[in-house]
């Protein structure tokens, strides 16, 4: 015959009421709990993981901590980490000044306008290089290459 008095359920009612009181409890809060109630022995995290997904509390319990922005490294003054983009690697393809006045697709266009004048220059100098006698064009053309890579950089 049961007796008048409540029954205690063990360790899935003790877990399942830690829950309730915090519902972001793993299973190292419920077992420092269950050592603060006095009892022995531990609670696996097994159990404890099975009635937080039971009771719908499932999910990651990581910290509180949220990763910085992007608009936070720059207030903090540090460099976003990670790999550099191509285009810091290209002389002709770093953004200009006026990148951030300019509309993008004219900034486009004009990089690609430099990008194919000095290309029309390249082949414009090989082929006089294949000619004998055209050294003073040859050092002509090098210059007005120099003077658009200035150009584009300032």
């Amino acid at each position: 015959m049961p007796t008048g008095g409540v029954r205690n359920e063990g360790k899935s009612q003790f877990v399942k009421e830690v829950l309730k009181k915090n519902p972001f409890a793993n299973a190292q809060a419920v077992n420092a709990e269950w050592k603060s109630a006095g009892k022995t022995g531990e609670i696996s995290s097994t159990l404890v993981n099975k009635l937080r997904s039971s009771e719908g509390y499932s999910g990651n319990l990581r910290s509180g901590r949220k990763p910085t922005t992007r608009t936070k490294l720059v207030e903090l003054g540090k460099k976003k980490p990670g790999r550099k983009p191509k285009s810091a690697h290209s002389p002709f393809m770093a953004p200009r000044a006026d990148a951030h006045t300019a509309p993008r697709a004219q900034v486009i266009a004009h990089t690609t306008d430099f990008d194919q004048i000095e290309a029309d220059l390249d082949r414009l100098l090989f082929k006089v290089m294949d000619l004998d006698g055209m050294s003073a064009v040859e050092s002509q053309l090098r210059k007005a290459r120099r003077l658009l890579y200035a150009a584009y950089n300032d």
